[in-house]
């Protein structure tokens, strides 16, 4: 099982591949529920 901070850094890099791609307002089809949950 993964640990907290390994969870938070995946959701994190979800994000920056969306930012990379230059999308200023994420829908839930560019993220999972369970990414959003973590970063909110």
């Amino acid at each position: 099982m993964s640990a907290p901070q390994e969870k938070l850094a995946q959701s994190l890099a979800v994000l920056k591949n969306i930012q990379d791609r230059g999308i200023v307002a994420i829908h839930t089809r560019n993220m999972t529920r369970t990414h959003r949950e973590r970063l909110v």
